[in-house]
């Protein structure tokens, strides 16, 4: 996965402080230590950043003093306040499990500015406390919509309600919110999970095994998932045997012992039969492989492993692991224009907009 520059999240950051209002025309932004400090980075990447909105028209400097609020750029929003407001819980979260956050927004701000909209990037921490404080900095902005990928472990119903049930369009990435009905744009799990399922088939592995390392019954993500392996078995006239594993890591507690001795469990069961592994992420499918190599077993001829989200991670031995890839591009231009659609209609009702995907072979799997 492609992770965006540290020095282009500290912009974005001061960038929304400005048009978020917190900062005004000729206001003196923090200085170059205090966001090394708040970024936990060094002065260098600091000023690369202002560097950056020096050089568009956003801040001006003065020598010995500091940095400024650009007068023309403060005006030029006031006159044109057409901003669309992106919520994504990534930037201090680093595990790289999460999507392609880089291709998302420059899908949605392709879109967003071929029609005079500009966008405004909002990160938080992959938390519901987090989340629901950006969600209402926001909603007391300027903005005239959101676009969020919504955070783990969303508990405080009347916190959702609060954040979510308001007249300001909003449009979701990824996931939906059990029983609100907003629009929401989603990634075709229930087919990418038969493509895997259908090509361990085609590779003869004995046994297929859907392994989850998130809570099934919180994230709707890998309910669709384990619905598409569930249909291609149901499909499957053979005399192949299924299984599954849920190993619920929501709070990143899963351990490399709790992945072994559940992968021991597996082998010991089938033993002496190869074993596809459907992993629900290219990250946890990335744990798996480390663990089956560990294992000693070999890599496709024992068990074959296929991840989720098509994030190009690279595993030892220069090796490419064999996973469902998504269209990020794809996904940041379907949410811009869902949320462009619902401004121009005035309407909120609820639509979902279903993304394609494809099986991309790697080394992990093979016919045998």
């Amino acid at each position: 996965m492609k992770e965006t520059p540290l020095y282009i999240q500290i912009a974005e950051y001061v960038r929304n402080e400005i048009v978020s209002g917190h900062y005004g025309a000729n206001d003196q932004l923090p200085t170059e230590m205090e966001l090394a400090a708040k970024f936990n980075t060094s002065r260098p990447t600091v000023v690369k950043a202002l560097d950056k909105l020096l050089g568009q028209g956003v801040i001006y400097k003065i020598q010995g003093k500091g940095s400024f609020v650009n007068t023309n750029y403060q005006n030029t929003l006031m006159q044109n306040p057409n901003i669309i407001s992106l919520v994504m819980p990534f930037a201090d979260h680093k595990n790289p499990s999460r999507l392609d956050e880089l291709n998302i927004i420059k899908g949605i701000e392709q879109q967003l500015s071929l029609n005079n909209y500009n966008l405004m990037i909002h990160y938080c921490r992959n938390t519901a406390a987090d989340f629901f404080a950006t969600m209402r900095k926001v909603k007391e902005s300027v903005s005239k919509g959101i676009i969020a990928y919504v955070a783990q472990n969303l508990d405080d119903i009347d916190e959702i309600y609060d954040i979510f049930l308001d007249n300001r369009p909003i449009v979701l990435l990824d996931k939906s919110i059990v029983g609100l009905q907003l629009p929401c744009v989603k990634v075709d799990n229930v087919t990418g999970a038969s493509l895997a399922a259908k090509h361990f088939l085609d590779c003869n592995y004995d046994v297929i095994c859907f392994l989850s390392d998130l809570d099934i019954s919180m994230n709707e993500s890998i309910r669709e998932r384990y619905l598409g392996f569930r249909k291609a078995i149901s499909l499957i006239k053979s005399e192949r045997e299924f299984d599954h594993v849920f190993l619920n890591d929501d709070n990143n507690s899963l351990t490399e012992k709790m992945i072994l001795e559940a992968l021991s469990g597996i082998i010991k069961k089938y033993h002496g039969k190869r074993i596809g592994m459907l992993c629900v992420s290219d990250y946890f499918a990335y744990r798996v492989y480390e663990a089956v190599y560990k294992m000693g077993l070999s890599i496709p001829e024992q068990i074959g492993i296929i991840g989720f989200d098509g994030l190009d991670m690279p595993l030892p031995n220069q090796k490419h692991l064999s996973t469902i890839e998504y269209d990020f591009f794809g996904i940041g231009t379907n949410a811009a224009d869902l949320m462009l659609e619902i401004i121009d209609k005035q309407n909120v009702a609820s639509k979902t907009i279903i993304t394609e995907v494809k099986l991309r072979p790697g080394d992990t799997t093979a016919l045998k």
